[in-house]
């Protein structure tokens, strides 16, 4: 009986050292992949399991152990939140032995999410079924001797190809430490994919261009048409140089349909419905559209304005030419003014009576001059009296300083200064100007589904008035031709409009160009399917572009930039909203003279006729 006993023993001790060999295996695959909840399909016995559930606890790993039932195993791998889950299998187990070919293909295995398959094989029909991905982070485990497995990495680019998966050993677990022999990273070892076709789509919305569509999307000549794909397609024959697969294409003449998400037309319902896997034209990222569609690094500016020239907005009533000087310096040139004249008044009276200088004259008089001297117009009158020249220079030292400063800045205020622009929407829609835009269905269904009230007034008051029997729509090169003329703004793509601006603009046309947005200007990329298996391989591939300069160049190409203003030889002319407060004043002194030459000589009358009454009475 001791050898039996011995026997059982020991086998007993072998199976307690697989177990925490295993156990210890899977505490480090966790680790590593930073994993802090997990899920296991397995069937160890309840002492195994309290043991593991004990290292978890250790390592404060969350875990839930999955039974055999529908329900909870769908849950499982159906898992919705934004926790990075880890998923440990033992297909050894007979509960789970069928559990590959029959669950494993209803999820998707992602890089997010990493597998540990404890098998004790690896064989072609043991992954025969299985939805592996090209961004699947797959581990085997098999076991080599008593405590020791070897660790093979295994990922499918083309699954959906009929494609067979990709084995490579990744590492072989002593027991305590794993030894890694892949030595190439992730993008490295499944950057290349050679034997896959990917369906693309691009739209077109110029449908009478000559040629191919690969020397349309190559013309520089009229970048403004078709810009956002002429910018991408470059960028998308990037990716298959780099990667080396083929494609096939389809076209539209849209990106997206009527809905916010955009699945119900263009290139937006290809993707959604599985007809193709990406697109090699870009399309703007917005909310709703992030829910259905995954987006590569977003590299083109989706720039949409109003462009229009400056009409500028004066308030005639506002005096342009009391802004050179602040108020403390007007108050202080009054006062300054008020004192001369009083000293001016003071030092003739004072000359008169003790030098016996016969100079003196009226409070109206000393006015009169210091006020001429201030504004340049000089007097006819000059002190003979030493104390009356010293405040007379006095006097004109101060008109000489204050019209320099004043003068340089409300010349170089009137002349250099554009008159300030429209900023908003409600400022636009309430102005004289006529709008009109260009026929892009983005536009068109921005106007259906926004409520903003900016966005509704100019959509119902200007684009498309009560009295019109259709939109104001315009092709670029008459819609600009108008902007050109003035009194109206069109909505377009800036790179649309610049390129047409640079060609038919003068340098004053171009300077007094100004935008306003109506649809944010968001970021635009080329889309893949939601959590498609090509994202992280194709994002990383276009941040190394970006980082040596490929995407800039790009940019440089096919973005078109504001043509420059060259202020130095613009003349803004300077118009009746500026110089209104002059004429008035000059009016309202006409009118006050007036007004006193009537009361003079009512008051010369009426002294006359009280002389002559007088003289009557005298005589009598």
């Amino acid at each position: 009986m001791k050898p039996i006993f011995i026997g059982i023993t020991l086998f007993f001790s072998l199976v307690q050292g697989d177990a925490e060999t295993t156990f210890l295996l899977i505490i480090n695959h966790l680790n590593r992949n930073n994993i802090k909840t997990s899920y296991f399909f397995s069937c160890w016995d309840k002492n195994e399991t309290m043991r593991l559930m004990q290292m978890l606890n250790n390592r404060n790993i969350k875990f839930d152990f999955v039974e055999k039932k529908e329900n909870a195993i769908i849950q499982a791998l159906n898992e919705k939140s934004m926790t990075r889950y880890g998923y440990i299998l033992d297909i050894r187990c007979k509960t789970f032995k069928n559990f590959l070919s029959e669950k494993i293909s209803t999820i998707n295995m992602r890089l997010s999410h990493p597998w540990l398959i404890i098998s004790s094989e690896l064989k072609a029909f043991v992954l025969k079924n299985v939805n592996l991905r090209m961004d699947s982070n797959v581990k085997f485990a098999i076991p080599e001797g008593e405590f020791s497995f070897n660790i093979f990495d295994v990922y499918n680019p083309g699954h959906q190809l009929g494609e067979s998966p990709v084995v490579t050993k990744f590492g072989v677990w002593n027991g305590s430490h794993l030894n890694i022999q892949q030595t190439r990273t992730f993008y490295l070892q499944r950057r290349h994919m050679s034997y896959i076709k990917l369906r693309s789509g691009s739209v077109v919305l110029i449908g009478s261009h000559s040629g191919t569509f690969e020397e349309y999307m190559f013309d520089s000549r009229f970048k403004q048409l078709d810009t956002m794909s002429k910018f991408h397609y470059p960028m998308f024959l990037l990716l298959e140089d780099v990667h080396n697969f083929t494609h096939t294409l389809k076209i539209e003449d849209k990106w997206f349909g009527n809905y916010q998400n955009g699945t119900d037309s263009g290139v937006g319902k290809l993707l959604y419905e599985n007809e193709i896997d990406i697109t090699c034209t870009g399309a703007s990222q917005r909310p709703p559209r992030v829910d259905v569609y995954d987006y590569l690094m977003p590299s083109y500016h989706f720039r949409p304005c109003y462009i229009f020239r400056n009409p500028g907005t004066y308030n005639p009533l506002e005096n342009q030419f009391l802004k050179p000087f602040t108020d403390t310096v007007w108050y202080v040139t009054v006062v300054t003014t008020v004192l001369v004249c009083l000293f001016m008044k003071i030092f003739h009276r004072l000359e008169n009576k003790f030098v016996g200088i016969k100079a003196d004259y009226s409070w109206a008089t000393a006015m009169l001059i210091t006020y001429s001297i201030i504004v340049q117009q000089d007097s006819y009158l000059f002190p003979t009296g030493l104390a009356g020249r010293i405040s007379f220079f006095v006097l004109q030292v101060l008109s000489i300083l204050l019209y320099n400063y004043y003068t340089s800045s409300i010349i170089s205020s009137l002349l250099s200064k554009p008159p300030e622009a429209f900023h908003t929407l409600d400022e636009l829609g309430h102005s004289k100007l006529e709008i009109g835009i260009e026929n892009l269905p983005y536009t068109i269904t921005w106007f259906e589904i926004m409520n903003d009230s900016d966005v509704q007034y100019i959509y119902k008051n200007k684009v498309f008035p009560p009295n019109a029997k259709k939109m104001n729509i315009y092709e670029p090169e008459e819609g600009i031709a108008k902007v050109k003329q003035g009194g109206f703004a069109y909505h377009t793509q800036l790179d649309t409009g610049y390129p047409i601006i640079a060609r038919t603009f003068n340098q004053e046309q171009i300077c007094d160009i100004t935008e306003i947005p109506m649809i944010p200007q968001v970021g635009a990329g080329i889309m893949l399917q939601k959590i498609s298996q090509y994202k992280e391989v194709f994002h990383i591939t276009l941040r190394k572009a970006k980082e040596v300069g490929l995407v800039h160049r790009i940019s440089q190409i096919w973005e078109s930039k504001k043509p420059e203003c060259l202020s130095s030889i613009r003349v803004v002319a300077v118009g009746s909203d500026q110089t209104f407060i002059a004429f008035l004043m000059l009016f309202i002194g006409m009118a006050l003279s007036l007004v006193f030459l009537v009361i003079e000589i009512a008051w010369s009358r009426f002294n006359l006729d009280a002389k002559i009454t007088k003289n009557k009475k005298f005589k009598c």
